[in-house]
């Protein structure tokens, strides 16, 4: 919702709507609405966080004992964050959208 609508586009009656719950569930899980944004980001970041992790757990492994590692390393690093980059993974919209 906060996607195609933004932070302020929906109430929590929608939200307990679209995830057949009561109101009342939802405010019990969360608390406030503010809670549920911020529940929302953090999944956002720890998927991107996997991510990267992922990417750089891959690319460590297949280097080996090269002479280079150092070097190597900090590119692997680089090239995961860039992968998992916000705006070409299609996060950054959604994300700024909660912002």
């Amino acid at each position: 919702m906060a996607a195609s609508r933004g932070p302020g586009g929906f109430t929590i009656d929608q939200v307990a709507k679209a995830a057949s719950l009561s109101r009342r569930t939802v405010f019990n899980h969360f608390g406030t609405f503010e809670a549920l944004l911020v529940s929302a980001c953090e999944d956002v970041l720890l998927e991107i966080n996997d991510r990267i992790l992922d990417r750089l757990e891959r690319s460590l492994s297949a280097l080996g004992n090269d002479p280079d590692r150092e070097t190597a390393t900090l590119d692997c690093v680089c090239g995961s964050v860039q992968e998992a980059d916000l705006n070409r993974s299609g996060f950054g919209r959604d994300f700024r959208l909660w912002l």
